[in-house]
């Protein structure tokens, strides 16, 4: 074998070393996306189940504070009636006492 003979060979050799590293890095990469695209379906999954926790969670809040409301104004609506009732009741002689405390006497 001569010299000319050995570099061809170990040059035959580099390449076949080259494109062993070029399809590892390749395959590696390829791998190491399906990880990336895996994970991120999963935090994806994690997010909407989160998401949807929470919006059930304000679902509920927002029918109780509806619930509240409701009962609040139904509790004011009664007590405004009430109010206007007693003054309507009272109106006549609620003027007298006005009228007294002003210093008219009829």
């Amino acid at each position: 074998m001569n010299n000319m003979e050995l570099f061809n060979w170990l040059s035959d050799i580099e390449k076949i070393y080259e494109t062993l590293i070029n399809e590892a890095k390749e395959e590696s990469i390829a791998e190491i996306q399906s990880l990336i695209d895996k994970e991120k379906k999963d935090v994806e999954t994690v997010l909407r189940k989160k998401q949807e926790s929470v919006d059930l969670v304000l679902k509920g809040f927002s029918k109780e504070v509806k619930g509240y409301l409701e009962n609040f104004e139904k509790k004011d609506n009664d007590e405004i009636k009430t109010i206007k009732a007693t003054y309507q009741n009272n109106k006549n002689r609620l003027i007298e006492i006005s009228l007294e405390k002003l210093g008219y006497d009829f």
